[in-house]
């Protein structure tokens, strides 16, 4: 004699032996299939809201991907349910103040491209050093904020830009060459 039962993931009816229901966990669903997908996200019992702190320090979202079986990092959703579309290919996600699990819409800036991505920290960097990000470059040896006619013309890529020490710690390093060579 068997018992019909109804499906707990598929609303399929199916039947089942009464011996089967002593167990715990047994005749909710019709098949293996049926109970892996009803355990799978939010219907997992160790489910812990979907959301996870990677290794790197943000934030990544589970079930809420684009493409099956992949995470989505918070900012970015934040950022495109922001914007009401996807962001574009080449545009990232600046946190304002640093913190890579502060995903407020107030803390986050959608940048255009890397480079201005680069340039926002640059500035920051120049700020938290008590620069002015506008004339002021910071020293990549002594790091102090200096105005960048301390620093001399040099050229990356066929481009003019400023060296990255300033003129006292260039002629520092010389010395110091000079030194290591003599020796």
């Amino acid at each position: 004699m068997r018992i019909d039962r109804t499906c707990g993931h598929c609303g399929r009816t199916f039947a089942i032996d009464p011996s089967q229901l002593k167990h715990e966990g047994y005749g909710q669903f019709c098949s293996r299939a049926c109970h892996y997908a009803n355990h799978r996200g939010s219907g997992h019992p160790g489910w812990k809201g979907g959301k996870i702190v990677a290794p790197d320090g943000y934030v990544q979202m589970t079930g809420m991907t684009r493409e099956a079986g992949r995470n989505i990092r918070e900012h970015v959703l934040i950022a495109e349910r922001t914007l009401g579309h996807a962001l574009p290919a080449a545009a990232c996600v600046h946190h304002v103040n640093g913190n890579r699990s502060d995903n407020r819409p107030a803390n986050l800036v959608i940048c255009q491209d890397r480079a201005y991505h680069h340039e926002l920290h640059r500035r920051q960097r120049i700020r938290a050093a008590g620069g002015n990000p506008n004339t002021d470059k910071v020293c990549a040896r002594c790091r102090a904020p200096k105005h960048s006619s301390q620093f001399s013309p040099s050229s990356s890529r066929g481009q003019r830009v400023l060296a990255s020490v300033c003129k006292p710690c260039a002629v520092l390093c010389q010395r110091e060459r000079r030194q290591r060579r003599a020796a």
